[in-house]
């Protein structure tokens, strides 16, 4: 399900962020919903502060207390029969990003997926909102060919021009199912660094991630 103009629009204002300047303060703002506060504003805040201090377990541990009605989103209906073919549409609602991190959501329809992908060199804190996950993870393994990322592999994919493949081995992976209210999601440049997430219900994760990507840094 696609979150609407006025939803994302809500969600900047009632988090007071934006990728062009740096947070300085978040603003109260009175909105129809009961659940726009100053107190869930404050907790969005004090994990941006706690991921930029690099305190992670701190941005965790506060990240776990985070609601819908945190980030301005409704708790989804009965899901109702898809129209159309393909698969199902993911969303995803940009809150912030500079150099040290980025913040985002990702709204999931049951049965959609973010398939298998790695986070080189990077920690990302994944919170469910609400509904339910099939995780499956592996932990970065030996590298077996030179990566493809940096200036280099970027320039060369723009040129149309082939770079190879990042190649490594890794031990078997760890599969779990994740139902909200549940503790956040954790990986780093080695532990489960690389991931697939499969929606089994209608389903939104609030994303930290510290670096964030940077093909001009070898994180792409």
């Amino acid at each position: 399900r696609r979150l609407s103009s006025k939803k994302m629009a809500l969600l900047s204002v009632l988090l007071g962020l934006s990728p062009s300047r740096p947070i300085l303060r978040l603003r109260s703002v009175r909105t129809a919903s009961a659940a726009a506060t100053a107190s869930p504003t404050a907790l969005v805040q004090h994990i941006y502060q706690r991921a930029c201090a690099q305190d992670l377990d701190g941005a965790c541990a506060a990240m776990a207390d985070l609601t819908p009605e945190s980030v301005g989103l409704a708790r989804p209906g009965p899901s109702r029969p898809r129209r159309g073919a393909g698969p199902p549409r993911i969303s995803y609602m940009h809150v912030y990003a500079d150099a040290a991190l980025s913040i985002g959501i990702f709204v999931l329809p049951a049965g959609a997926s973010i398939p298998l992908h790695d986070h080189p060199g990077m920690s990302v804190l994944s919170q469910l909102l609400y509904g339910s996950l099939h995780v499956t993870s592996y932990d970065a393994g030996e590298p077996l060919a030179a990566g493809g990322g940096g200036p280099g592999a970027l320039l060369g994919r723009l040129a149309g021009r082939q770079t190879g493949e990042r190649r490594m081995r890794c031990a078997p992976p760890t599969e779990r199912v994740v139902r909200a209210p549940a503790p956040p999601l954790r990986l780093d440049p080695l532990r489960g660094n690389i991931h697939e997430f499969v929606a089994l219900e209608d389903t939104a994760i609030f994303d930290v991630l510290t670096p964030p990507y940077n093909d001009f840094a070898g994180r792409s």
